[in-house]
């Protein structure tokens, strides 16, 4: 609504055009409209300094996009054409560009992807291989390991190790400390 007064009721957000899908992070918002085009607003909007807090939802990508995600502190973007798209902070490596530097505008992770999911510290998406991939920092248990849960960090996109090549993958969910 223009302003950067905390609200307990719902309020309108004022936008360009209409959108067709929203996400909401920790302290950001994202937006995406009918024409392809992302907008940001809350603590993750990016400017040249880094990123600011901004009321107003402001232009992020003007590409040709089908799904949004934002996370803890960092977004996702996934073009028309299965280019994964990324931006913000990156202090778990939850960007997958094999760094901790906080990137202000998007950048290319992964090709070939169908579905993506941003978590607290962690993404994932799914491939048009029927994979379904990592990075970041997660906690996952791998098969044949007895269950016991591994703390790793991914710096690029990695394939999680699955026994269930009987059906595909459609949808990820990166949460804050698990992954649907």
């Amino acid at each position: 609504d223009g302003s950067k007064v905390p609200r307990t009721c719902p309020t309108k957000v004022e936008l360009p055009g209409r959108a067709t899908a929203v996400s909401a992070g920790w302290y950001h918002s994202l937006a995406l409209l009918e024409s392809g085009e992302v907008l940001t607003w809350g603590f993750n909007t990016p400017d040249k300094t880094g990123f600011r807090t901004s009321g107003i939802p402001t232009p992020v990508l003007r590409h040709s996009i089908a799904q949004i995600s934002a996370g803890g502190v960092h977004s996702l973007a996934l073009t028309t054409t299965g280019i994964l798209l990324a931006w913000g902070g990156n202090e778990k490596g939850q960007l997958g560009d094999a760094s901790t530097e906080m990137q202000t505008t998007p950048i290319p992770i992964a090709n070939h992807i169908t579905h993506c999911s941003a978590g607290s510290y962690h993404s994932l998406a799914t491939d048009n291989g029927n994979h379904v991939l990592v990075w970041g920092f997660h906690t996952y248990a791998l098969p044949g390991e007895g269950g016991d849960a591994m703390c790793r960090v991914e710096w690029r996109p990695q394939t999680v190790p699955l026994d269930v090549d009987t059906f595909a993958f459609w949808s990820v969910s990166a949460g804050g400390g698990h992954s649907l």
